[in-house]
């Protein structure tokens, strides 16, 4: 069986989903980086 995984947008190296960054280059698995607990201070202006 084979474990699930998500593949690099940057080197396509498939990566773990417990994964939130890529394992040999390091870029996150989601284009908008990081993700953030909070709202930027500048949403709904």
């Amino acid at each position: 069986m084979r474990h699930k995984v998500w593949s690099c947008k940057f080197c396509t190296l498939e990566n773990e989903v417990k994964l939130e960054k890529c394992k040999a280059c390091g870029q996150w698995r989601y284009s908008y980086g990081q993700p953030f607990s909070t709202c930027a201070p500048n949403i709904g202006t």
